[in-house]
C-alpha cells in the first residue's frame, strides 16, 4: 500500500509531534534521573552561564513569563539549587545565582533540551531560520493563540489557590 503524501499542514502537525513527543521523553528523563524537570534544568543551565541574574534577566533569558520562571525558580530554592539573595549594588533588586549544590549537579546534568531546539534552529542557514520563525509566528497569529510571554516549556502551571470558606 502506497503511503500518500503529506500536505504541508499535516507535515507541521508531525513535526510538532515529534518536537513535542521529544521535549516530553526529556523532561521525563531529567525528572526520572535527576529529580528535575526539564524547566528546572534550563533554569540551573541558564544560571550556570550567567550569574548573578534577576527574575526578569532569566524571564528574557528564557524567553518566558516572569511568573512562569518565578515558580520554576522557587522550587529550586526549595531544593537548596539555588540562592535568592539581596543585591549589593541595588536593595531593590533580588539576586538568583546557583548554590554549591546547584553547581554540582549542573555539571552532571545533560544540556537542557530547549538548548538542543535553539541551537537547532541556529545550525539552519539565515534566511531559512528567519524563514521558519516567520512562519510559525503567523501560524500562532493566525489560531490566535499570540503570547508575548509564553509560559515555559514543560514549566508546572502555577495552580490557582483555592479561596478557603468561611
Amino acid at each position: 500500500m502506497k503511503r500518500r503524501k503529506l500536505d504541508d499542514g499535516h507535515s507541521v502537525l508531525n513535526s510538532f509531534r515529534c518536537i513535542v513527543k521529544s521535549l516530553r521523553q526529556a523532561d521525563r528523563a531529567s525528572v526520572r534521573e535527576h529529580g528535575l524537570g526539564a524547566a528546572q534544568l534550563y533554569v540551573l543551565h541558564e544560571l550556570r552561564r550567567e550569574s548573578p541574574l534577576s527574575i526578569s534577566e532569566l524571564a528574557e533569558r528564557t524567553a518566558t513569563d516572569q511568573s512562569t520562571v518565578s515558580v520554576v525558580v522557587a522550587k529550586l530554592i526549595e531544593k537548596e539549587f539555588v540562592a535568592r539573595e539581596r543585591s549589593e549594588t541595588d536593595a531593590r533588586r533580588l539576586d538568583l545565582t546557583l548554590t554549591a549544590k546547584g553547581l554540582r549537579a549542573v555539571k552532571s546534568l545533560p544540556p537542557p533540551i530547549q538548548h538542543s531546539l535553539v541551537e537547532a534552529v541556529g545550525r539552519l542557514p539565515g534566511a531559512r531560520a528567519a524563514a521558519v520563525a516567520e512562519g510559525l509566528r503567523e501560524i500562532v497569529r493566525i489560531l490566535g493563540i499570540e503570547d508575548e510571554y509564553p509560559p515555559m516549556l514543560l514549566a508546572e502551571e502555577e495552580k490557582p489557590k483555592r479561596k478557603s470558606r468561611p
